[in-house]
């Protein structure tokens, strides 16, 4: 069904922290607030803005059902980031267009009695009413969709995309600060780089293979890829970043 195209919208359904959540969550955070929390991350899905129409659309057929505000947005920089998501894999290698996560309201008493307080699982008497108005607004995003198929933004030949896939921006700006510029893809023994050492053993120990394509602009309907390939360094890739640079490093 997904190779035809037809494939419209997913869902993958969460709890319990009154979101509705859309691609992506993978991309690493450029920014973050006074809280510690991503405010802005490298790269935003090339439909986000269709999908924060939609997801509004969404939040607010939830709202008429218990008066619930639901808070809407990319998994990076709405909750955290996070690599491996259902409805980014249904978005970046299916095509999906409309792929959102929502998490099932939680119990408002859990504000001031953390008895309440449950991350994976509602109440019992949380379960009907937070079924019910996430149904709702089901119900209204795929009506959305319905209506909206034709004003999808990426071209949907585009996809899957290549790999690993990070903008290059991301891939400059690490390359710079840990001294790559002389060196090539082949040189990086862990990528992405803000891999953590605890979750190295469920990446057989290496992580992403950092050799191939990345987005270096988006623009009617179609992105541009930038290739990170074994002998040529990264001055050549990330000219701009790496000009001041290059003369400060050591020869390889």
């Amino acid at each position: 069904i997904a190779a035809t195209g037809r494939l419209l919208s997913t869902i993958d359904v969460h709890c319990c922290a009154a979101m509705w959540l859309v691609p992506t969550g993978w991309h690493p955070c450029k920014n973050f607030d006074e809280y510690g929390r991503c405010s802005e991350a490298y790269g935003d899905a090339f439909d986000l803005p269709l999908t924060m129409d939609w997801s509004q659309t969404i939040v607010e057929a939830i709202a008429e059902v218990n008066g619930n505000e639901f808070k809407y947005g990319p998994i990076s920089t709405v909750i955290y980031t996070a690599a491996g998501t259902t409805i980014d894999w249904t978005y970046e290698k299916l095509g999906v267009l409309f792929s959102g996560t929502p998490e099932i309201y939680r119990d408002p008493r859990s504000a001031s009695d953390t008895t309440y307080l449950t991350v994976f699982y509602p109440h019992n008497e949380m379960i009907r009413p937070g079924v019910n108005e996430v149904y709702t607004g089901m119900v209204a995003g795929v009506q959305y969709a319905l209506d909206n198929a034709d004003k999808r933004i990426s071209d949907i030949e585009s996809f899957p995309l290549p790999e690993p896939g990070y903008p290059v921006e991301y891939m400059c700006n690490n390359a710079v600060m840990e001294g790559l510029c002389n060196l090539d893809c082949t040189s990086i023994e862990i990528f992405p780089f803000d891999l953590r050492s605890n979750e190295l053993s469920i990446t057989e120990n290496t992580g992403v293979d950092p050799c191939g394509a990345y987005i270096q602009f988006f623009e009617n309907g179609t992105a541009t890829y930038v290739s990170a390939v074994p002998g040529n360094l990264f001055s050549e890739v990330c000219p701009n970043e790496c000009s001041p640079m290059t003369s400060k490093l050591k020869p390889t």
